[in-house]
């Protein structure tokens, strides 16, 4: 469904988790990178020693993207939000 409102809509941010039913996080962001190449992609895990290698990998292959742990609080979560927001430029959908 995510994968789905990401290709139909704009976005300037997405958050992304690791562990999630059905397509782990890894595999929603070789998804978006195939949409949009630059729009800034906050992981959020608690899981990084599971997704570790994979990270790694996909960090390898130029699909970038920020990691943070979790636990992440309200304050936190808008202060990365708001730094990335901030002066950032229009990401089309198209690269």
């Amino acid at each position: 469904k995510g994968i789905n409102k990401f290709s139909q809509n704009k976005y300037d941010l997405v958050y992304l988790d690791l562990n999630m039913p059905e397509m782990n996080g890894i595999e929603v962001l070789r998804k978006i990178r195939e949409i949009n190449k630059k729009l800034p992609v906050y992981i959020i895990t608690a899981f990084y020693n599971s997704f570790s290698k994979s990270l790694q990998e996909i960090a390898y292959e130029g699909l970038n993207f920020d990691l943070i742990n979790k636990p992440l609080n309200s304050n936190q979560i808008i202060w990365v939000t708001e730094g990335a927001l901030e002066g950032a430029v229009e990401c089309d959908q198209e690269d």
